[in-house]
This record gives structure tokens, C-alpha cells and sequence, in this order.
């Protein structure tokens, strides 16, 4: 049984099938994890087999929903009041002027939009495109048969998450970490993947969550979620959703969650199906705040977590968030577990490799205070596990005192010097990942905050999620994959 392996809120849980492995040579770790990035992928930068449909005027919509509008643009619900349905205006702001969101009528009354970015292909389905239905219904679709996703765990692999047994629906949740010491769980972001050769499948949700969205062969059907259901009246409805090629082939499925919310309560397969397991030969943990955990600004989009999105571009899609908003090296908003306190946990998961982010919730701290609480993060890890830790530093964000930032950020470079981690500044120059006036002299061309950043000038919306990642991806293999020492 692993860390996860708690009773809670009467649910039972098991450890599920990732972190079989230790790393036992790091030479042969860089040639894993250069081998990898062969198999990398950007699963938002393709074209969806289904187009987003077209945004619509008195129409009711539920965070994670996706639309297109009639210039191209794409965009997420982040915000769907309840009893209100979006307003006049198609939404066609995109972070020019500093409007990253925008309510599509009266603000608090209507839809409030983010703009995700404006598509680079065709916005029409491909002429291969599964059928899909969303039933709205609890009842099992004709044509199907049952498969609860729990009593058949073994034939699935789970990324970035352990299963734990839904009782009432057969179903799994997918945890990643205990956040506290009463118990508290941490959910969301987790996926699901599995071989199969049939032409469809159908996938039970709650409509109370985030919905899903299915990735096949690594593309995704929708990019928008499936399982919300923003009529009021089927709210908690268990719903099942059916995605149907028509034709019988080997796929590779793939279901990806919100980054709050994370479960399958029925999985259905037509019959003479044939189902198998995928299981990733690498997986990663990661330490963070909300930069990973998510914030009231995003990701909606689902499965754009930053853990699982930068994890599928170097070709580590196995990799699991150990995150929390508001925590840090010291900082515990509100009695979660620091990042030290969340340590054993990862151990016990026995990680490949180990990724942390510096957060900006130390800021305030001393460097003698962040040093040493690095210093024994760090020391804790090389004394546990033979996996190398990488190390990005604290996002230069463009609230609060940015010498604050800068303190902690290089008291954490110098801890990783001192221990033997790979670290990689967000805030060194000559072009920090966001800038602003408290670190663009010299560059005062450049101030991308405010496209890539919510209203409170510290969390990314959807697309800066997107950026983040493609800063951190080249980082990684430019400068940190290099580092590693055989």
C-alpha cells in the first residue's frame, strides 16, 4: 500500500501501477529520458478530431466548455453563474490591452471567457472524426456492456495519479497525494490510459465535476469538456458520454481530467472488445504551489494541467503533482503540508526523477531562512532516493516586492549548488519568463504579464499555462537534460 493507501470519506484506495522502478543509473536515466523526447507531444497544439463548436448567444455553458468564434479565436469558460446564460457579445479579446478575460454580457450575469489562442488549423472536424454523444443520461447505452473502472484497474494505467475505489458508482477517483495531516486529499489532473481495439467506447461522469476530455493516439476528440452538463436541472446526473469510430481498430485511449476534480464512474465497451494495459516506463514526481496545482484563473481547459502538459512534451506523460496553492518551502496556507512535509510522500512513490518548482509564497523570508529550508529539502531527498532532482526557480511574477522573488530564488540556486540538484532561474535575464516593470529595464519593449496573467498578476490563465510550459520544455532540454551528470 502506498502513501495514498488511506481510508477516507469511506473510500478505498489502492496504489495503482506507477513508480514500480527505481532509477539505479543516472547514465542510463539521460539516455531514458533522451529516448523520450522522441515520443514528446504537444496534445493542444494539434487539431482535435471534433472542431470547438461555435460560441452562441443565450445558451448555458459550464466551466471547461470550449468554443470558437467567428474569427478564429478559442476560448474556455472559466466562470458560468448559475442561472445565467452568455450574453450578447462574442467573446474577442486575446491579452492585447491587458484583457486576458472577459464576461460575454453583464459581468456576474452572463459567461466569463479566457482566450486560449487563436487556432493554427481548420476549424472543422476531421473526416475521420468519431461520433459523440453526450447522453445526459445514467442509463447504460444500448450496445455496450459494463466494465467498472475499478474492479478492472489492472487492465488501465494511471498517469500522474493513484485509483482509488468510488464506492457507489464502481468508479475511480484519481488522488494524488494526501495534503494534510487530518487527511485531506488532493484530486485532479490524473489521466487514465488504455489499449483497446474497439470502435468505441462510453465513459460515465459525474456532471457535479470538471468533466473530461478523451485523447486517441494522442490527439484529442474534443477540446472541450465532456460530462458537464450546464442545464441546472441534470446537475449530479451520472451521465454517459460515447465516443464511436465505427470501425474496429487498435487505439490507444487516453481520459484526461480538470485540474480540481478527477474521476471515471463507468467505463463501457461494445461487445467481443478487447481492452489492455498501457504502462509508461518513466514517471516523474513533482513539487509545486498552484503554478501546478491551479488557481480560480486556470487551466479550465482539461487536461492542460501544467504537470500532465509539460510531462507529455519531453515524453514523460507519467508524471504526478505533489502540489498546493498557497504552500512553499515554509509556507502552508492554512496547515497543508510545506513542501518538506510532502516529501515522504514522493519518496514512497519511488520517482525516476524529481522536479520542483520555487514558489512565490516564501516571498517575505529571509535568505538564511530559504537556504536552510532548501538545504534540508534537498538533503532529505539525496538521502532517500538515487533519482535527481531539477529545479526551476520562482516564476517572476508581477505582484508583490520583487526582491522578495529574487531572494528566495537564489537562495534555492545556491542550496541546489550545494546539494548537487539542476537548477534553472525563471527570473534571470536576459528575458525572465514574465515581464514587467520591476524587471524589464532594458528590454521595456517587453511586457507579457498581463497576456499571460490573471487579474491578480501571479496566476497564468489557460494560455499561460501553455507559455509556461513551452519556456520550461526548452529549458529542460537546452539546459538542465545536459546537466545531468552520468
Amino acid at each position: 500500500m502506498s502513501a495514498m493507501g488511506i481510508l477516507s470519506q469511506g473510500l478505498a484506495t489502492d496504489p495503482g501501477n506507477i513508480g514500480d522502478t527505481w532509477a539505479q543509473s543516472r547514465s542510463a536515466l539521460k539516455t531514458r529520458l533522451v529516448r523520450a523526447a522522441l515520443r514528446g507531444h504537444n496534445l493542444h497544439g494539434q487539431q482535435p478530431y471534433k472542431a470547438p463548436p461555435p460560441w452562441q448567444t443565450d445558451t448555458r455553458y459550464y466551466q471547461g466548455n470550449v468554443v470558437r468564434t467567428s474569427t478564429g479565436g478559442v476560448y474556455v469558460a472559466m466562470s458560468t453563474p448559475a442561472g445565467y446564460k452568455s450574453g450578447p457579445n462574442e467573446p474577442s479579446h486575446d491579452g492585447s490591452g491587458g484583457v486576458t478575460n472577459a464576461w460575454d454580457g453583464t459581468a456576474s450575469q452572463s459567461v466569463l471567457w479566457s482566450h486560449v489562442f487563436t487556432a493554427p488549423w481548420s476549424m472543422v472536424d476531421d473526416a475521420f472524426a468519431p461520433t459523440v454523444t453526450e447522453t445526459r443520461s445514467a442509463s447504460l447505452p444500448g450496445g455496450y456492456t459494463s466494465a467498472p473502472p475499478w474492479v478492472n484497474r489492472a487492465l488501465l494505467g494511471f498517469r500522474g495519479c493513484d485509483p482509488q475505489q468510488h464506492v457507489a458508482s464502481g468508479g475511480v477517483n484519481l488522488v494524488d497525494y494526501t495534503s494534510k495531516s487530518d487527511g485531506s486529499l488532493n484530486i485532479g489532473g490524473g489521466s487514465i490510459v488504455f489499449g483497446s481495439d474497439a470502435p468505441g467506447h462510453a465513459f460515465q461522469v459525474s456532471s457535479s465535476g470538471q468533466g473530461i476530455v478523451v485523447a486517441v493516439n494522442d490527439r484529442l476528440v474534443t477540446m472541450g469538456a465532456l460530462g458537464v452538463q450546464p442545464d441546472t436541472n441534470n446537475v449530479g446526473v451520472w451521465g454517459w458520454n460515447i465516443i464511436d469510430f465505427g470501425k474496429r481498430q487498435p487505439r490507444k485511449w487516453e481520459i484526461l481530467t480538470g485540474k480540481d476534480t478527477a474521476s471515471l464512474y463507468g467505463l463501457a465497451v461494445p461487445a467481443g472488445a478487447h481492452i489492455w494495459s498501457i504502462v509508461d516506463d518513466l514517471y516523474a514526481a513533482l513539487m509545486s504551489d498552484s503554478y501546478f496545482d491551479g488557481s480560480a484563473y486556470g487551466p479550465w481547459v482539461p487536461g492542460n494541467v501544467l504537470s500532465a502538459s509539460f510531462g507529455r512534451r519531453i515524453g514523460v506523460p507519467n508524471m504526478r503533482r505533489f502540489a498546493k496553492g498557497g504552500t512553499g518551502l515554509t509556507a502552508t496556507n492554512g496547515g497543508n503540508y510545506t513542501f518538506r512535509e510532502r516529501l515522504p510522500q514522493v519518496i514512497a512513490s519511488k520517482p525516476d526523477l524529481g522536479i520542483t518548482m520555487g514558489s512565490s509564497n516564501d516571498a517575505g523570508q529571509s535568505y538564511a531562512t530559504i537556504f536552510a529550508a532548501a538545504t534540508d529539502y534537498l538533503k532529505y531527498w539525496n538521502d532517500n532516493t538515487p533519482a535527481p532532482m531539477f529545479w526551476f526557480g520562482v516564476p517572476p511574477i508581477a505582484a508583490g516586492t520583487y526582491s522578495q522573488l529574487q531572494t528566495v530564488d537564489g537562495a534555492i540556486a545556491d542550496a541546489c549548488a550545494a546539494q548537487g540538484a539542476i537548477f534553472e532561474s525563471l527570473m534571470a535575464a536576459p528575458m525572465p519568463l514574465f515581464t514587467h516593470g520591476a524587471n524589464n529595464a532594458g528590454i521595456t519593449w517587453s511586457n507579457n504579464s498581463t497576456i499571460y496573467l490573471g487579474g491578480d498578476l501571479t496566476h497564468p490563465v489557460d494560455k499561460g499555462t501553455m507559455y509556461t510550459r513551452d519556456v520550461m520544455v526548452d529549458r529542460w532540454f537546452n539546459s538542465m537534460l545536459p546537466r545531468l551528470a552520468a
